[in-house]
């Protein structure tokens, strides 16, 4: 049983490689969809504010 669990964490450096790139495209689209999500709400804060005023 340990011996299979093992093996699949086996990864050749090739492969590990394609991971890192993988998870750093997802992780920098991840935070650019934040951006934009923080962004849309800063605009409404301040219409809400110049709506207010």
């Amino acid at each position: 049983d340990q011996e299979e669990g093992s093996a699949e964490l086996i990864v050749t450096p090739a492969e590990g490689a394609d991971l890192r790139e993988l998870l750093k495209k997802e992780l920098q689209r991840t935070i650019s969809i934040q951006q934009v999500e923080s962004l849309k709400k800063q605009r409404l804060a301040s219409e809400a504010v110049a709506a207010a005023e």
